[in-house]
């Protein structure tokens, strides 16, 4: 992060959070930084605030140690403490440049606490207490909550907080029934049409009205086959039906649990994993998150992730021997390829590796998680 670009910018951005995590990364509590750049993704700068005011607290304390260690090593004068003196001096170069970073990130996240402090409430859907939500009433909600979300994964957490989403069965497709089509960029709401559905499956937009490209039976039950086209049912109209708090509600926070594992770590694997392109059931994770992990079922929500890390780590595992097996073929012949398309595929492969690591790495946090909460519940 160069100083002067930053220090000029009145916002800290997941950027800015991004190369802070390199710096830290080795350190016990670098995960906190990404836990951090989760809470401003959802611009929840007071949680931010609150992660990296910590980080900042441990971090001195580790730099004043590497400190006075360097200055004892240097004093004893023997070759060796000479020697380890210069290895921590480098080290200690790179802590003071963190702890600067985190020292502005921390100051300026305060003042971006208060500015969004100072800032008018949006209005919202808000329906008597004594009145039960219709599903049309859901609807509403959900289209203003989709209006808000910034992303896929956010419309898919807002989507999982009212419905469940049900994998396509024999009895698809059915008349007047809501289902979640996924696109690379966004998630859409589409409802059936009457039917009977014989040689096409007339549909529209949920929430708009408009109309939507029909299909035909077939390929409607293809698209579910690929995790592209999934039922939505309807949860419980009523308050809460089978245990707890809403999962709606915002006060409800564990703070012991979040200093295992917090909802921001199911994020960031969210975000990995589709950025991976290898975990097919990404709402998977989510739904887990926003239902087992809030509603403290830690034993499930591991058995839901373990299932879906097993499946990443089988086409992870098939991706790495198709490459080995196309290097083989291109360095012995079989394969032809220019120089500039081999160093173009190259970089290409490298670039998925990274993401596919970065995944794999959220996974294991998750899962790490998920067992020292089973241990301790």
């Amino acid at each position: 992060m160069s100083d002067s670009p930053r220090k000029s910018r009145r916002v800290v951005t997941e950027e800015d959070l991004d190369a802070l995590y390199e710096l830290l990364k080795g350190a016990r509590y670098a995960n906190h930084v990404m836990d951090a750049r989760a809470a401003v993704e959802r611009k929840d700068y007071e949680k931010a605030q609150q992660l990296l005011s910590s980080v900042h607290e441990r971090h001195a304390a580790s730099h004043a140690k590497t400190t006075r260690t360097i200055e004892e090593l240097e004093q004893a004068g023997s070759k060796d403490g000479q020697t380890r003196a210069r290895r921590l001096r480098k080290k200690h170069d790179q802590n003071e440049h963190a702890l600067a970073e985190l020292t502005w990130m921390v100051e300026r996240l305060d003042r971006m606490v208060d500015f969004r402090t100072d800032e008018p409430e949006k209005e919202v859907v808000v329906l008597p207490s004594h009145k039960k939500k219709t599903a049309a009433d859901v609807l509403q909600i959900l289209k203003q909550e989709l209006a808000e979300a910034n992303n896929r994964e956010e419309q898919l957490r807002v989507i999982h907080a009212h419905y469940e989403i049900v994998p396509i069965s024999s009895e698809d497709p059915a008349p007047e029934s809501l289902y979640c089509y996924h696109r690379s960029e966004d998630v859409q709401i589409i409802r059936t049409g009457n039917g009977p559905f014989v040689d096409a499956v007339e549909m529209m937009l949920a929430l708009t009205g408009q109309s939507f490209q029909p299909v035909t039976p077939t390929k409607f039950i293809e698209l579910g086959k690929k995790n592209r086209l999934q039922r939505l049912k309807e949860r419980s109209l009523d308050a809460d039906s089978d245990a707890g708090p809403s999962l709606a509600s915002e006060g409800f926070v564990d703070e012991q649990r979040d200093e295992v594992l917090d909802m921001g770590a199911f994020s960031q694997l969210c975000d990995a994993a589709q950025r991976c392109g290898l975990v097919p059931s990404v709402d998977v994770i989510a739904h887990t998150r926003d239902r087992e992990f809030r509603l403290g079922n830690y034993e499930k929500a591991y058995q839901t992730i373990e299932g879906v890390y097993a499946k990443f780590t089988a086409l992870a595992t098939q991706r790495d021997q198709r490459l080995r097996q196309e290097e083989i073929e291109i360095k012995s012949g079989r394969v032809k390829i220019s120089p500039k398309k081999l160093q173009e595929k190259r970089q290409r492969d490298t670039m998925e590796t990274q993401n596919i690591d970065r995944a794999r790495q959220r996974f294991m946090r998750v899962l790490e998680g998920l067992r020292v909460l089973m241990r301790t519940d």
